[in-house]
């Protein structure tokens, strides 16, 4: 399993219980009439959607090495550095908002 974006997602099966996911009309078959037949994920709007943490980035440490050295966060737990970095991800070139995540029901992935 991989991290994807929510486009990236809903292009993929529901993989949750019947009544899960967003239907759609497959058009096929000899008469050519649609027929109701696989659920798509549907992201964000599924209540099993996690999105990766912010923080979880090799980015996100790197800029929290970096503020530490322009702040002179000298402590362990560089808690200064993660506070500045956090409120001001643009300036370390960091996203302000998720951007890919995945689906809880399938399990985390590795």
């Amino acid at each position: 399993m991989t991290l994807l974006t929510e486009d990236e997602v809903k292009t993929k099966r529901c993989c949750g219980p019947e009544g899960c996911g967003e239907a759609r009309h497959e058009h096929g078959g000899l008469d050519g009439l649609g027929v109701e037949g696989r659920r798509y994920c549907v992201g964000s709007d599924c209540a099993g959607w996690r999105w990766k943490p912010l923080m979880a980035t090799e980015e996100w440490k790197e800029a929290v090495k970096k503020a530490a050295i322009e702040l002179k966060d000298t402590q362990p737990s560089r808690h200064r550095s993660v506070v500045h970095v956090n409120s001001n991800r643009k300036k370390y070139g960091l996203p302000d908002k998720p951007f890919c995540g995945y689906c809880g029901l399938s399990g985390r992935p590795e």
